[in-house]
């Protein structure tokens, strides 16, 4: 029973060291590689608290899973093409009040999507008052209405 708290305690010490080494920045600017970080972390430290593998082979995996995570954080801050494969880039879906299909098909975006957002965002009721809309690097879709509230595309 002794074994299962030390193990416990020693496995959250490891990950609470990691994940600060790693940093608030890093953890501050989720994408869907987080997700998996966090999921796996999880799976290895399961690993070394039922007592599957060994506590040390638990603990070097997350140390290998997070120096992975922080290494590719790096390589993104230097290298702009990593960066776009890492995290991708912004996505126009709308210019001058007009949907791009093909850009809301790829992106799994429908017009809905983008009326909601800029009902939300500043009271858009259609579509023809956003002069552009942005889905960022996040998921979040920017939208950058017209001047004017109810000005439309310009004839």
């Amino acid at each position: 029973m002794l074994n299962v708290v030390v193990a416990g305690v020693v496995t959250y010490l490891i990950v609470l060291a990691l994940f600060r080494i790693a940093g608030h920045r890093q953890m501050a600017q989720k994408t869907p590689f987080d997700l998996a970080l966090v999921l796996l972390v999880a799976q290895a430290a399961q690993y070394g608290l039922l007592g599957i593998g060994s506590l040390t082979q638990a603990g070097v995996l997350v140390v290998t899973l997070v120096g992975t995570d922080i290494l590719t954080g790096i390589l993104a801050q230097r290298f702009r093409g990593f960066r776009l494969v890492d995290e991708g880039s912004p996505v126009l879906l709308v210019a001058g009040g007009r949907a791009l299909p093909d850009r809301l098909s790829a992106n799994r975006i429908s017009v809905d999507d983008i009326l909601e957002s800029g009902r939300e965002s500043a009271g858009i009721e259609r579509l023809e008052q956003i002069r552009y809309a942005v889905i960022e690097k996040s998921g979040q879709i920017t939208i950058i209405p017209y001047e004017r509230p109810g000005a439309s595309v310009p004839a």
